[in-house]
């Protein structure tokens, strides 16, 4: 690839597909890439076998396909030019997961593994730049595909009876995991793989060692939460008196770090007690409905705002309140927001993670504690939520 023109094309495709690199960083790794000109109907990567080469589209059309249902090949989607696949081969040669035909005249620049390992002893914070631009497509399709799962499931659920309706939900939540692992263990093992290969400066390998235990964090987060809930519902609880006030107020130290990084301001008001704060409980589960409470506030008040923590006693007991100012629940999602696996993906354009088990556990502990959870939101963003539990005293 020596022409003038020739390299202009590949700089410009390589500006769009990885816009947070420098130019010089695109014509160094332009050097590594090879361009080819294919015909329609070329196959480029079939299904199942191991490959080693990324490819960026320069121009043309290709289309996506998998096998489904052992014989029948089903057309996935089609990509032009500034796509890309087969970006694992950048990580380690796998079997591909799709197969990758031309639709028409394309061609494509082409990196194959040894070229990029190349790249990385060159300029290993410019390869973890790149793995970055992927692992964020890839978490961006997994949040497209899991929406659109999720939309198709809610119109099927409506025609089934009760218990097909929650084999259906269960079925949602397995695809739902996979793809909330899928992503932070992708990442992980991206920067792992460039931790390893000893190329990288002391401020690089701090920012990479940072990024591996964040997704770890959220890998064992998940994984917590499903164990702690097939715990609660398959071992008899052993109670003791607990301190609900000190619960609350270690939960909120421990929130503080989270609502400062999302720009909320968490405040806490906990009245005198004239009546005793102390239940016969269980420390940490209480402690579990609290943090998924806080979370939620954190998490949909994207624009900041206030969470409010309040824990107060009356003749009926213990009152622990959690509100905030930020998007708050749509009507329609009210009767379902304590449902396992129910969370909602998207509010106004913004986009939210989870998998639906943090209000599930919530209202499953409370009321093993003889409690209640309620909810009211008005649906108005800037109004926001309230939360109340309320525990019986000793």
């Amino acid at each position: 690839m020596t022409s003038p023109k020739a390299i202009s094309t590949g700089v410009e495709v390589l500006r769009r597909t990885f816009p947070g690199l420098s130019t010089a960083d695109h014509a160094t790794l332009l050097e590594s890439c090879k361009m080819r000109d294919y015909p329609a109907g070329e196959v480029l990567c079939r299904e199942g076998q191991v490959e080693d080469v990324f490819y960026i589209i320069v121009s043309g059309q290709v289309e996506v396909s998998q096998i489904v249902d052992l014989t029948e090949r089903r057309a996935l989607k089609t990509l032009s030019s500034p796509g890309y696949f087969g970006e694992m081969a950048l990580i380690q040669s796998v079997p591909r997961s799709a197969t990758v035909t031309t639709v028409e005249p394309t061609t494509v620049l082409e990196v194959d593994h040894p070229s990029f390992d190349a790249v990385l002893r060159r300029s290993p914070v410019m390869a973890m730049a790149m793995l970055r631009e992927v692992i964020g497509r890839l978490q961006f399709n997994d949040e497209k595909t899991i929406a659109n799962l999720r939309q198709k499931n809610e119109k099927l659920a409506a025609a089934y009876d009760e218990l097909r309706r929650q084999d259906q939900l269960r079925s949602e939540f397995l695809t739902t995991v996979s793809h909330e692992l899928r992503t932070p263990l992708t990442s992980a093992k991206g920067f792992l793989q460039l931790i390893r290969s000893g190329m990288m400066d002391d401020a690089a390998l701090k920012a990479a060692l940072a990024t591996v235990g964040d997704n770890v964090e959220v890998i064992i987060a998940l994984v917590n939460d499903i164990l702690f809930l097939q715990e609660i519902e398959g071992i008899a609880p052993q109670f003791e008196p607990t301190d609900v006030a000190e619960v609350v107020r270690r939960v909120i130290e421990e929130k503080r770090g989270q609502a400062a990084g999302a720009g909320v301001e968490l405040n806490a008001s906990i009245a005198a007690a004239s009546r005793s704060y102390s239940v016969q409980g269980d420390a940490e589960s209480l402690a579990r409905v609290f943090a998924a409470l806080i979370d939620n506030a954190i998490k949909f008040s994207p624009n900041g705002g206030e969470v409010r923590v309040e824990a107060t006693t009356d003749a009926g007991g213990i009152t622990v309140t959690v509100s905030d100012h930020g998007l708050g629940i749509a009507p329609e999602h009210m009767p379902k927001i304590f449902d396992r696996f129910f969370h909602v993906d998207e509010i106004n354009g913004a986009r939210f993670g989870g998998v639906g088990l943090g209000l599930a556990i919530a209202k499953n502990v409370a009321e093993r504690h003889g409690g209640k959870i309620e909810a009211e939101s008005e649906g108005v963003a800037g109004r926001g939520s309230i939360f109340r539990v309320s525990l019986p005293v000793m």
